[in-house]
């Protein structure tokens, strides 16, 4: 019959000690309730600078010779060059560098 006894009050004991250890713990919980949620980060967004904006131009093609086909096909690569240097500035510039 002790030993029956014995495991009660054991069962008891341990009962009591996480009761105790839950409202220790009970105050601290409702600190954490109460915290300030963040704000979410607002966006601002930037226009690039006005000189990379501008537009290049196709150059009209106006010959008739596979000679001014080629010098046609010559202008219009530089016009590419010229568009991608415009974006890589702009990528320098959103970089900040």
């Amino acid at each position: 019959m002790r030993a029956h006894r014995s495991r009660t009050c054991g069962g008891l004991t341990r009962l009591l000690g996480i009761g105790s250890i839950s409202l220790c713990l009970l105050p601290w919980l409702h600190g954490c309730a109460s915290a300030p949620v963040p704000e979410a980060p607002q966006l601002i967004r930037q226009k690039p600078p006005a000189q990379y904006l501008n537009r290049t131009l196709v150059p009209a093609f106006s010959g008739r010779t596979n000679a001014d086909l080629l010098n046609y096909v010559d202008d219009l690569r530089a016009s590419l060059g010229q568009c991608n240097a415009d974006k890589d500035s702009i990528l320098e510039w959103s970089k900040g560098d």
